[in-house]
């Protein structure tokens, strides 16, 4: 177990995680006879919130909202391509020192795949698969109606001022994006890199078009 906050948190400027005091808890997930545990999402965030239970019982501010109810709106990196990301990172910034001799790290299959379906749908006209963008979007729909209700409620009571602030937290709350969605972003946003990748070459720029029939020879 790790407690982060700005000061200690490599990624504080990066992530906003890192702004705040947060705790990385590290669990094996290996039975007593070695056999390998599958954990599912639902029982890691109960494990989180009984965790932030226990340190309020101790006196110590925490919690373990769920990343939709904060307003969330983009999927998860698998936790393979999460770390490829931080070794090519930390290569750019630290690896390429001819002293430190680091090698840079084996290109992401994983991440290739995706790159390669996102220039399918550009070039081609593919039809990236929208299944996963529609579990966020149906879990943002159930949060929203949520705090909607949360925001009725206190103004059902008089709370008008926090009312207010829940109103104004939904209406802030940024468009769901998968994966592919951020990615595809991203090659958008590189027009260098996209052409060299779809190998497009702009044709030379002539004065005057010459007929096959003239004599195009100079005399100097």
């Amino acid at each position: 177990m790790v407690l982060h906050d700005p000061a200690t948190d490599p990624k504080h400027e990066k992530t906003k995680s890192g702004k705040n005091p947060h705790v990385h808890l590290v669990v094996k997930a290996v039975s007593e006879t070695g056999e390998r545990l599958y954990i599912r999402r639902e029982t890691l965030q109960r494990w989180r919130e009984q965790f932030a239970q226990a340190l309020r019982a101790q006196g110590v501010q925490a919690n373990a909202t769920p990343a939709a109810i904060r307003g969330k709106g983009k999927s998860s990196a698998k936790s393979a391509i999460h770390q490829h990301q931080e070794r090519l990172e930390k290569w750019r910034t630290e690896g390429q020192n001819e002293e430190k001799n680091i090698k840079p790290p084996i290109p992401s299959n994983l991440l290739q795949a995706q790159v390669e379906r996102v220039l399918n749908e550009l070039l081609n006209g593919g039809k990236p698969d929208f299944s996963s963008k529609e579990k966020l979007i149906a879990t943002r729909d159930n949060v929203v109606k949520d705090w909607l209700a949360t925001e009725k409620v206190l103004r059902d009571v008089g709370n008008n001022k926090d009312a207010d602030r829940v109103l104004d937290f939904v209406k802030s709350l940024p468009p769901v994006k998968t994966d592919h969605d951020l990615l595809r972003e991203q090659i958008l946003a590189d027009k260098e890199r996209l052409c060299a990748a779809t190998s497009i070459i702009k044709p030379p720029i002539v004065d005057k078009l010459v007929s096959s029939g003239d004599d195009h020879s100079h005399e100097r």
